[in-house]
């Protein structure tokens, strides 16, 4: 029975007419940073994370990000906790939707970018916006970078909410207030 409806299924479907998905132009950074292998044996197409080698990568990730947070993975092929951070670090990337740009930077074929960076350990997590530093995570604390990357994914509003900052200039505002206030009492 099957094989009497499969010359009938291939009618159908050689009639209908054939969709070709509109053809996506790579973006400057898709076109400029080659597929390389990176540590976990997966290539750059199938990660979450670009590399980066050179300053001008860096560069151009960081006009590509706009406003957005760009984790930067300074990390070495043979540091125990930069492998054993990497799969947390691709759940990460995938997990954020491109909300937060991730990339990575191999410190034996970067040196200088490296060096130029302040990295003296691995792994070093660069946080930036706007192209400059907004903090660094030295040392594979999971719970840190889950942390910064859940608050970058927030609305702004609730993101300064939720900052400590906030919190330390409302207690230094009170107490600025309180002193103005010399124990007069309160009614």
């Amino acid at each position: 029975m099957a094989l009497a409806l499969l010359p009938v299924l291939l009618a159908l479907t050689s009639a209908a007419p054939r969709r070709t998905p509109p053809r996506t132009t790579p973006s400057p950074l898709e076109r400029s940073l080659p597929l390389l292998r990176l540590r976990g044996g997966s290539s750059s197409a199938d990660s979450a994370i670009s590399p980066v080698s050179s300053e001008a990568e860096l560069e151009l990730l960081l006009s590509e990000a706009g406003t957005r947070l760009v984790v930067l993975d300074f990390y070495a092929d043979w540091c125990g906790p930069c492998k054993k951070i990497a799969p947390h670090l691709e759940r990460l990337a995938r997990a954020s939707g491109g909300r937060v740009l991730f990339a990575k930077v191999n410190v034996d074929e970067a040196r200088a970018l490296a060096a130029s960076h302040g990295v003296r350990s691995m792994p070093t997590f660069l946080l930036l916006r706007r192209g400059a530093e907004v903090g660094r995570i030295v040392g594979a604390d999971r719970a840190r970078l889950e942390q910064v990357v859940a608050r970058a994914q927030m609305h702004p509003v609730l993101r300064v909410l939720s900052g400590e900052k906030l919190l330390a200039a409302a207690a230094a505002a009170y107490l600025l207030w309180a002193s103005t206030q010399g124990g007069k009492q309160l009614a």
